[in-house]
């Protein structure tokens, strides 16, 4: 993949940027030698029975195997975008920039262009690369703006307009494809702006419009408007959803670049956004943005995806716009959701966020800063210096636990990826002090041996993550697993 000069200096928001790293905070590239034995034979191959317990939900299955690229996403639809993307002759990262502006239509709750996320690269040749593009403070932001006049946290940093960081997904996007992409960048928005001009309702699109959530969007007209269209109620299995003002937007975009959100009109629409609910992004703000090299909590409702090209070029990404549906807000006129990141800086230092995570002074509010994150896109590598796994998951404070244990359950305990995703997933974050458990995921004698040893042993009440898997065979075919919790699809070519 090889880049021509003209390309990294062409655009405002694409300096060269990608951090050449060999790991970097957020953004590691593992090597799996930690493991003993041959790594290239016995791992990621088991066929034996599931190892976890009957009252478990999901059982293994047989991953999704190809030889010429793979794509897994938490939607069938954006999956398929990136595998005809591949098919078209574009490499990995054309896949991810078709990838994500698909999923900020069929993926909304999690999937974005109003919020930020961190990639990981590492191209055939065996180099790595990071990119972060974060959100960021806007430059009117204060240490204390979340407190009232008794020094208390408010539920601003979470709902409404105030809650918004300044969006990264559109610059990083860019930068990413002046840098690494082959295709044309208008060809990689397309199916994007054809999915936003309508496509048809499947089940996972409706598990994040619960009562509450139905609640919370319709006190936002935009919102209500965008996802409620069945008179205030959600589209119905079989429907087909349009997204015009998203799809307007999405062709700014197409047509103009990151100017097509950070100035003109989307941008004029941000800006008077902000002004009907107190928020604080201006122009200046969306002008000054630019992603970044390298990179450090997001919220449950992150997303995640990964990919492998023909090449072996491969791609772990992972974004967010925090919790579902970020700060509730949609853009009137522009048809997309903001994040409200700002509630992962520390508002008020030494008191828990809505994660239960307490944060110092290294993570209060300044502006221009970029919040602290749990993000984990990963790329793991063999002892020999090949390509092996890559992967990720949402999930907020979990991302990095559920990471984890992903990779060992391939490297340590030998399973397949369909039964590392799918094992159950256990947490624990230090504060508060406990260990979570899935619902089913760890057998009740399990679960006494622990408290017998002191353990707090708290079962959740849903599913930990989302991750999306694929692992290099032995004979370089790619295998993949998309997290059944979710929904998504694993699509090969």
């Amino acid at each position: 993949m090889s880049i021509a000069p003209d390309r990294l200096t062409a655009a405002r928001y694409a300096p060269p940027i990608f951090a050449r790293l060999r790991m970097v905070a957020v953004a590691a590239v593992f090597a799996a030698a930690a493991c003993s034995g041959d790594a290239g034979a016995g791992i990621g191959t088991a066929d034996s029975a599931d190892p976890w317990p009957s009252s478990w939900q999901y059982q293994s299955q047989a991953p999704v195997s190809a030889q010429n690229g793979m794509v897994v996403t938490t939607d069938v639809l954006a999956s398929q975008v990136g595998a005809d993307i591949l098919a078209a002759g574009g490499n990995a990262i054309d896949a991810v920039i078709a990838v994500q502006f698909a999923l900020a239509v069929v993926n909304p709750e999690a999937g974005n262009i109003g919020g930020g996320g961190f990639m990981v690269v590492r191209q055939a040749d065996g180099t790595t690369r990071a990119l972060d593009f974060r959100e960021k403070a806007p430059a009117a932001a204060t240490r204390d703006m979340y407190l009232d006049a008794e020094g208390n946290l408010t539920d601003r940093s979470v709902v409404g307009h105030l809650a918004v960081g300044v969006p990264g997904t559109v610059a990083g996007m860019w930068a990413a494809h002046q840098e690494l992409g082959t295709m044309e960048w208008t060809a990689l928005l397309q199916p994007a702006i054809d999915l936003a001009e309508g496509f048809e309702v499947a089940p996972r699109f409706l598990g994040s419009l619960g009562a509450g959530m139905i609640a919370d969007l319709s006190a936002f007209p935009a919102s209500a408007a965008q996802f409620l269209p069945a008179a205030g109620a959600p589209p119905a299995v079989g429907d087909t959803l349009h997204q015009t003002e998203l799809a307007a937007t999405l062709t700014r975009i197409r047509d103009q670049g990151p100017d097509g959100f950070y100035r003109g009109e989307t941008a004029d629409l941000i800006v008077a956004e902000m002004a009907r609910g107190d928020g604080i992004i201006t122009h200046a703000d969306l002008e000054a943005y630019q992603a970044a090299s390298g990179g450090d909590d997001e919220g449950e409702h992150t997303t995640h995806f990964s990919i492998v090209d023909g090449a072996g070029n491969a791609v772990a990404i992972t974004t967010t716009i925090n919790s579902w549906y970020g700060s509730k807000v949609t853009v009137t006129g522009a048809g997309f959701v903001l994040n409200n990141e700002m509630d992962d800086f520390a508002a008020k230092p030494g008191t828990a966020n809505q994660f239960g995570l307490v944060q110092g002074e290294n993570n209060a509010i300044a502006p221009g800063k970029r919040m602290l994150s749990a993000m984990t896109p990963s790329i793991v590598e063999d002892p020999s210096g090949a390509l092996f796994m890559v992967t990720g998951t949402p999930g907020g404070s979990t991302i990095i636990t559920t990471v984890f244990q992903t990779i060992s359950n391939v490297v340590d305990y030998g399973m397949n990826v369909s039964q590392a995703v799918l094992a159950p997933r256990v947490h624990h974050q230090h504060l508060p002090d406990q260990i979570f458990v899935e619902p089913g995921g760890l057998s009740p004698s399990v679960i006494e041996a622990l408290r017998a040893m002191g353990h707090t042993v708290v079962e959740r009440g849903d599913v930990s993550g989302d991750v999306q898997a694929i692992l290099v065979g032995a004979d370089g075919r790619l295998h993949a697993q998309s997290d059944l919790r979710r929904g998504g699809a694993a699509v090969g070519n």
